[in-house]
């Protein structure tokens, strides 16, 4: 979860938690957890994409590699203030120079050694410079494993590359699931509306199996289409 200070947009935050809320769910530390969103909501639905949330945070809490992570304050409530109009998506887009690519090629995968100096940031709003399209297909789960899991990429060209990031959007999956392959079956391509928006973000590095070498990985947080009238 991250969002956009609506009084000035550019300036990103992400909430981060220390799993002060309960004891179920808890974060230990880090992203705040969908149990704990609802709490402090006191509702069952999740934040929406584009909702204005007043969100009470005790401190900054950056690290080199996210520096927009804010500690969110204990158990206080957090107050929704209604929708951001969808018009303001615009407005509120990022400009980055890159797209934080190490490869060359614009890999979903990024080396740690990516330079994190002043004005580095893990999050941007960013509009696509060409047509938008998701791959969603399957691969072996690990090296030597013959079992499938899926995956889901959004192919974002921006600047002259096409960047590869893993879409982590649960509304895509309510939008296309129907249509996804089956596991094993092949890969299918899916066209997004022109004037859709991305939320990227950078994970911390990790290695999966926790051995060197660890990457960041780009992540499709939010995919914000246009709203057709």
């Amino acid at each position: 979860m991250a969002g956009n200070q609506i009084e000035s947009f550019g300036a990103w935050v992400r909430p981060i938690s220390g799993g002060q809320l309960s004891e179920v769910g808890r974060s230990e530390g880090g992203q705040v957890t969908e149990h704990e969103m609802k709490q402090a909501l006191r509702r069952d639905a999740l934040p929406a994409i584009l909702e204005i949330l007043e969100i009470p945070f005790s401190h900054a809490a950056s690290l080199p590699d996210q520096p927009e992570n804010w500690q969110i304050a204990g158990a206080r409530s957090w107050r929704s203030l209604g929708m951001c109009p969808s018009n303001r998506v615009a407005e509120m887009a990022d400009a980055p120079a890159t797209l934080w690519d190490t490869s060359g090629r614009g890999w979903v995968k990024v080396e740690e050694s990516l330079l994190k100096g002043p004005g580095f940031a893990s999050l941007y709003l960013v509009a696509p410079i060409g047509p938008l399209q998701a791959e969603v297909g399957s691969r072996n789960k690990s090296s030597g494993s013959v079992e499938k899991v899926r995956y889901k990429n959004l192919l974002l060209p921006y600047r002259g590359m096409i960047h590869e990031f893993r879409i982590s959007d649960l509304a895509f999956d309510t939008d296309y699931a129907t249509r996804f392959p089956a596991l094993g079956d092949g890969k299918q391509f899916f066209t997004l509306p022109s004037g859709t928006h991305v939320t990227v973000s950078l994970t911390p590095a990790y290695s999966p199996n926790g051995n060197p070498p660890r990457y960041h990985y780009k992540m499709a947080a939010a995919i914000i289409k246009p709203v057709v009238t």
